[in-house]
């Protein structure tokens, strides 16, 4: 009787352990990849949305640059000039570089910028 019950002969597929396992791994693959085409394309639609304000943006920032530009050249002849340039200047606008010319001096600070600006003048 103990021969019935002895478990050394008993032999176990790994077949439907496997099988259970791939599934799962490709069912789990396929979701990643519909996920990421659908975060492609949700990506691409908000860049092709965003290009035409980046055009304006990028329009209005020539505009200001050239605009100041133009009052630093004008502030060392024209003392309101000059007070405006000194508070964009305070208000941290623009960054006056020294021993340069006024057409160049001025540049506009960008929100990037990673120079530290002096607190101390």
């Amino acid at each position: 009787m103990s021969e019935e019950y002895d478990s050394n002969n008993v032999y176990y597929s790994p077949f439907w352990p496997m099988t259970i396992v791939l599934a799962g791994f490709i069912l789990w693959f396929g979701i990643q990849i519909v996920y990421l085409v659908e975060q492609k394309n949700t990506a691409s639609t908000q860049l092709a949305q965003m290009v035409p304000t980046l055009q304006r943006a990028q329009v209005a920032q020539n505009r200001l640059v050239s605009l100041l530009k133009d009052l630093a050249e004008t502030s060392s002849k024209d003392p309101y000039a000059a007070q405006i340039m000194k508070e964009a200047e305070d208000a941290g606008l623009i960054r006056v570089t020294p021993n340069a010319n006024a057409a160049s001096s001025a540049a506009p600070t960008s929100s990037n910028d990673s120079t530290p600006q002096s607190s101390n003048q």
